[in-house]
């Protein structure tokens, strides 16, 4: 049921929904321990430069020592208790004290590292950044100016490495493992559940709008007390739609009836007293008289078909088991065209369909192979059975390949040749009588200048005896 793929539908979008916020969460929680990490690790950087400065080394007299002997042992312990590398150096940029990674880099490197916070440690009072080693990796670095009576006396950098970023992108990764899964589980099971709930009273109205036919409306749709007032307010809103459309489908197909009369009434009058005079004329006279009473039965039959074709309803004769090669002979014997047609049907092939609409589209193609036939040429009619499906072909040669193959079963189309005079394709009430029939309807060129009309449908349409 429509309820269920709506459902479905629902679900599905809850839990991309509940997907992209899970991600966004994540990826926003870590972008705030990233950077929350960034500015601890920057303030620890600070307080240890400051410690060191202030605990382990005497700048003085234009000079950087240590403050005593035991100074020594207590920095590197500092130093490698925290992971700190140092690098302190004179105004004259001369190292004087490595430890950690500094030990390993060249002079070069080193320089490179300071070179920028050497010019700016003169109008701020520390540096903090990141710097990238193709050695070691990211390390977050701060600088600083050592200072005597205002006098910069040497420069200071200490560094930590910097593994924040990979520690915190496993974190996210197992953390979206984990909860993911639980995410999908619960958003399917509540998402399924709810959208169920929301729309099982539409069920009642779902059921009867599915059952709705054109060709027997019901009065109205019963709405049950456990409706809700949405629910309640549409349907009573489509009770009166239905109503209107019951109205208006009754009033078309009262003006069909009577226009239907009207035609046919004068009709049957004319065919009346052209039998009449057939028993007073000659044997010829009288031939050419009842092919015209044949005529003007059938234009009586297509009344009926084509009104109720044009109310999409269906005709209001019943549906019959046609002689399919009787019907084509007489339709061929009715044709006005010197062009030879050959029926290649099997003398008990039947079709089960609406007389009136079979008549129409056998008529309209033989007329117009007719019209359109090369002289001298051949109109070929014949009946295939293919397994579930039954094929009618006709075929004639024609003045011109199809340009359009989709275009020549429109309304008042028209093919022109190179330099000669166009010539009509009008089938359109063909195909609509098809579709109504539920038959499929093709044109197209077998050969050039050979055109071939195949119409097909289901075999319970059709049956052999």
């Amino acid at each position: 049921m429509r309820k269920i793929k709506l459902s479905t539908r629902l679900t599905w979008i809850v839990v991309l929904l509940s997907t992209v916020i899970t991600t966004l969460a994540g990826v926003g929680i870590g972008a705030i321990v990233f950077f929350e990490t960034e500015h601890q690790i920057k303030n620890k950087l600070v307080s240890s430069a400051n410690l060191i400065v202030t605990e382990y080394l005497n700048v003085r007299d234009g000079s950087i020592e240590l403050q005593d002997r035991s100074s020594d042992d207590s920095l590197v312990s500092y130093l490698r208790g925290n992971e700190i590398a140092m690098y302190i150096e004179d105004k004259d940029f001369r190292p004087l004290v490595k430890y950690g990674m500094y030990r390993d880099l060249s002079t070069e490197e080193i320089e490179k590292i300071l070179v920028g916070d050497r010019e700016s440690l003169a109008n701020k009072r520390g540096i903090y950044r990141d710097v990238e080693l193709s050695r070691y990796g990211r390390f977050d670095t701060y600088s600083i100016a050592l200072y005597t009576d205002s006098q910069i006396v040497g420069y200071m950098q200490i560094a930590r490495i910097n593994d924040v970023m990979p520690i915190l992108l496993r974190a996210i990764v197992m953390s979206m493992m984990v909860l993911l899964p639980i995410v999908w589980i619960v958003s399917v099971f509540v998402a399924y559940r709810s959208s169920e709930l929301a729309l099982s009273p539409l069920k009642h109205l779902v059921m009867y709008l599915e059952q709705v036919d054109v060709e027997n409306l019901p009065k109205r749709i019963e709405i049950p007390d456990y409706l809700d007032n949405d629910t309640r307010v549409l349907t009573s809103a489509f009770n009166s739609m239905m109503e209107r459309v019951r109205s208006v489908l009754a009033r078309q197909r009262e003006i069909s009836e009577n226009i239907s009369h009207e035609f046919k009434t004068p009709l049957t009058r004319v065919a009346s007293g052209l039998e009449v005079i057939a028993l007073k004329t000659s044997k010829s006279v009288s031939s050419k008289i009842e092919g015209l009473v044949q005529e003007i039965l059938g234009l009586g039959r297509n009344v009926d078909a084509l009104l109720a074709l044009a109310i999409n309803s269906q005709s209001k004769e019943s549906v019959r088991v046609i002689k399919l090669k009787a019907k084509v002979n007489e339709l061929v014997k009715r044709l006005d065209s010197k062009v030879p047609v050959t029926v290649e049907i099997q003398d008990d092939a039947e079709l089960v369909i609406y007389e009136g609409y079979l008549e129409l589209i056998l008529r309209n193609l033989l007329e117009n192979a007719a019209k359109y036939t090369l002289i001298p040429g051949y109109i070929r009619v014949r009946y295939e059975e293919l397994e579930q499906r039954f094929k009618i072909v006709i075929e004639n040669p024609a003045p011109h390949t199809l340009q359009d193959k989709e275009r020549v079963f429109e309304r008042r189309y028209q093919e022109y040749g190179y330099g000669e005079k166009g010539y009509g394709l009008g089938l359109a009430i063909v195909r609509d009588v098809a579709r109504q029939c539920d038959l499929k309807i093709i044109m197209r060129n077998i050969k050039p200048n050979i055109v071939r009309v195949e119409i097909s449908g289901k075999r319970p349409y059709a049956s052999s005896s």
